[in-house]
């Protein structure tokens, strides 16, 4: 029996950035879906592409590291990736039940963001294939997008937004990776995706006919709420809004070349900054108010 290598995709980006969107599109070009789907919700109708046992890994995981998908600028995540090491039996586990073996595994949770290092000597265990995509959604669409689903303040969302991102990128520089733009996707998915799969070596093939009708289906059920246009004055009046703007100008040029040497060095610097930011604004020392039982 020959065994067949492991296939992993990482779809990494916000909370309501459209991975959802860029998880169903690689699924309908080839891509496994978990065996495990959380189901649709009325915020979502078309669908999540979410493992439910990941979800509980990974706010186990974000738990244990004293931090949730929402309360985590005061948390490194170097913290989270500590803590996640004593989870990797169990991440192995559950990497075998959720996905086919010889599949390309679509696998996708908001929260990889942060968890993604912990995740990361599991999956690339052996000679598995890891790849990511980086999903880019302009941060005040994300921003009026959490203010209405969960009021969150528009500040805090525009805070997690830049910390997800900047930790993403930073989780995934030593994978085969690309950045696609969800407005990129809704535009023209066929060249979106295909430029992605060719950059991040994902290898779609070509699309059936089949295939193509099946994602022109899927996104034009796809719900889009929020617009940035419609709020240009509302970025935070802190000095919070360089840093999304220059974080911004950035991923629209790691779109072009995800190793661009110049575009990561000021992510260094960025990252810098906004980590004197969150210490100032979310101390490590915060402590957080659970509002459910573990």
């Amino acid at each position: 029996m020959t065994h067949e290598a492991r296939r992993v995709l990482l779809v990494l980006g916000m909370h309501r950035s459209g991975t959802s969107a860029v998880s169903g599109t690689a699924v309908r070009l080839g891509g496994a879906a978990p065996a495990t789907m959380i189901a649709a919700q009325p915020d979502n109708p078309t669908g999540f592409y979410e493992s439910a046992p990941v979800i509980l890994m990974n706010d186990a995981v974000m738990r244990a590291a004293d931090c949730s998908w929402d309360l985590c600028l005061h948390k490194e995540t170097a913290l989270i990736t500590a803590a996640g090491t004593r989870f990797h039996a169990d991440m192995a586990r559950l990497m075998a039940q959720e996905f086919p073996a010889g599949s390309l595994a679509v696998m996708k949770d908001p929260r990889l963001c942060l968890t993604a290092p912990a995740w990361l000597p599991v999956l690339g265990a052996g000679d598995a294939t890891l790849s990511a995509l980086l999903v880019c959604r302009h941060p005040l669409e994300v921003m009026q997008s959490l203010t209405a689903r969960d009021h969150m303040s528009p500040d805090a969302a525009c805070a997690l937004w830049l910390h997800y991102m900047l930790e993403a990128e930073a989780a995934s520089r030593r994978l085969s990776r690309a950045v696609i733009f969800f407005d990129d996707l809704l535009t023209n998915w066929r060249h979106a995706m295909l430029r992605a799969g060719r950059m991040a070596g994902i290898g779609w093939g070509k699309p059936s006919l089949e295939a193509c009708a099946a994602v022109d289906a899927y996104l034009a059920d796809a719900l889009r709420h929020h617009r940035s246009a419609d709020q240009a004055a509302a970025w935070p009046d802190d000095d919070l809004t360089p840093m999304l703007r220059t974080a911004w100008e950035v991923f629209a040029g790691l779109r072009d070349d995800p190793f661009q040497p110049s575009l990561l060095r000021a992510l260094v610097h960025l990252r810098a900054a906004f980590s004197t930011w969150r210490a100032r604004h979310y101390p490590p020392t915060l402590k957080i108010r659970w509002q459910q039982a573990a």
